[in-house]
């Protein structure tokens, strides 16, 4: 199954989408975002809150559903421990 950042960092690379060209495409959308933040979310090291993850799924066009998990459990990660949603 694939994550929300995985599905995130392959929506900007379809486009052709640079994290800064990124930054400007969902401001002009009205998406509240840093730059450093589209970084965290690209690779996995944060997860948006559930209201930001909602409007870049209407953003993408569906490509980045909102309720995909935060990211895959890493090697020796207890699976029921979530991913603090941020930003």
């Amino acid at each position: 199954m694939v994550n929300w950042s995985v599905a995130f960092a392959k929506h900007l690379a379809v486009k052709g989408l640079s994290q800064q060209d990124a930054l400007f495409a969902l401001r002009l959308a009205g998406i509240k975002a840093t730059q450093s933040s589209i970084s965290y979310w690209a690779r996995g090291a944060t997860y948006p809150r559930e209201q930001t993850r909602r409007q870049i799924e209407k953003w993408s066009g569906g490509k980045v559903r909102a309720n995909l998990p935060a990211a895959e459990p890493e090697s020796g990660t207890d699976v029921t421990t979530e991913r603090r949603a941020v930003g």
